[in-house]
């Protein structure tokens, strides 16, 4: 039969703190602040959704956050998300009757397109962690020159995820101190 070693009271204090001090060093060395960059092109305008998730490569950590105003009422704590958009340069472009020379100097100052990205969908392992995320696009302009819905108008998408991830830890080093 197992009989647990007597600890004198400085023993087991000691003995707990030691093991704190080797949980928050495991917490400290497993999660960092990260960043994941992603793009893609659309043409045209209207909306555009990713089918295929964008894969981080890493797992940000999921949590809950009390809403300061209302502490009863809970939201989930997701990825910081970044979008932005660009017209790539050194383009020529055939709209209707018009033709448009994209360069590095050029400026579209009339032909500014309106874009909108986001998440539509995450996607998150068996522990609730996120590892990707599906994304979107809308695109439109507010313009005579441009008809919307025609031509091969391309336009890059910018997304940045940002927030705290962890990295992998062999199964040992986690077991060891749970």
């Amino acid at each position: 039969m197992y009989q647990r070693p007597a600890y004198s009271p400085n023993e087991a204090v000691n003995a707990q703190d030691e093991r704190r001090s080797r949980i928050d060093q495991i917490r400290e060395n497993s999660a960092r602040t990260a960043l994941v960059d992603a793009r893609f092109s659309t043409l045209g305008s209207g909306s555009f959704k990713q089918d295929e998730p964008i894969e981080f490569g890493l797992s940000f950590m999921a949590g809950e956050w009390a809403d300061p105003d209302n502490p009863d009422i809970v939201k989930p704590l997701v990825p910081a998300i970044s979008y932005g958009f660009s017209i790539p340069p050194a383009r020529t472009l055939t709209w209707a009757t018009q033709e448009i020379a994209l360069t590095d100097t050029n400026e579209l100052v009339d032909e500014v397109p309106y874009c909108s990205g986001g998440v539509w969908a995450w996607e998150r392992n068996d522990y609730g962690l996120y590892i990707g995320a599906y994304v979107f696009c809308s695109v439109r302009y507010d313009s005579n020159y441009l008809p919307t819905g025609t031509g091969d108008y391309e336009i890059e998408h910018y997304f940045t995820f940002y927030g705290t991830a962890l990295k992998g830890l062999p199964a040992g080093v986690v077991g060891s101190v749970s």
